[in-house]
């Protein structure tokens, strides 16, 4: 599975079709784990079925491989939605 693969899911999000993007990516092995763009899909679905602790830990490990501003603007938007106004700064 590629990169196309993941821009696929991507789709499948904005098209609102979320169990299916979700039993998509969780069809990625062990390999996706440090993928940036696989994380932060990961990120996204769970921030879409409002599990917000789940999805700010899996957007702060995607930071870890990757600085991008779609990572740090989900985050900010969870925070905001937790009422931590500070960290959402």
């Amino acid at each position: 599975m590629n990169e196309n693969y993941l821009d696929k899911i991507n789709i499948l999000i904005k098209e609102k079709k979320i169990n299916q993007a979700q039993l998509e990516l969780s069809k990625f092995g062990s390999e996706f784990l440090k993928n940036p763009e696989y994380l932060y899909l990961r990120g996204k679905v769970f921030y879409i079925n409002k599990l917000y602790y789940i999805a700010l830990d899996t957007l702060l490990i995607a930071l870890e491989f990757k600085e991008e501003d779609k990572i740090y603007n989900l985050i900010v938007k969870i925070y905001n939605i937790l009422g931590n106004k500070e960290l959402s700064k």
